[in-house]
């Protein structure tokens, strides 16, 4: 019995440290060309933003997660005000840690407000006044599956 209770434990021990060499290998891949690559928090956070003449504009310092469980803004840091920014408009180099838009210092000036000050940015209004600046920002909404019971508005 002891017999049998020390091999199970020795096969435990080797799929285990198997399966653990796996985990480690899957983790250490990198996407295949072509495909969506995945970031964390932690690599978007701090990030360098450039505008398009090359100049850095600010930091990443938050950031605001859509109706749709997306990224929909970059809050960056400027002039001790902060610059709300779409994030799907910008161009981000991993490598670098840098995104960079494809506007001047000027245009941004509606999109800035006080740490204190944060706009409502599901308002229809302020929605328009980003879609004036970046063209292609899509406000993405919330899709509900078939049948599913939404509750009303409060």
């Amino acid at each position: 019995m002891a017999r049998i209770k020390a091999g199970s434990t020795l096969a435990l021990v080797l799929s285990l440290a198997g399966l653990a060499q796996a985990q480690a290998q899957v983790t250490a891949e990198r996407p295949a060309p072509g495909t969506t690559e995945m970031r964390r928090a932690s690599q978007i956070l701090g990030s360098t933003v450039r505008l398009n003449d090359g100049t850095g504009y600010g930091k990443v310092e938050d950031f605001v997660i859509g109706p749709d469980n997306s990224i929909d803004y970059l809050i960056v840091s400027h002039d001790n005000q902060y610059t709300a920014l779409p994030y799907s408009v910008g161009q981000y180099n991993p490598t670098e840690r840098v995104i960079t838009y494809k506007v001047t210092p000027q245009v941004l000036q509606p999109l800035r407000f006080a740490p204190d000050a944060w706009p409502n940015f599901g308002d229809p209004v302020y929605v328009r006044r980003v879609q004036t600046i970046f063209p292609g920002f899509v406000r993405r909404e919330v899709r509900v599956a078939p049948g599913a019971v939404v509750p009303p508005p409060r």
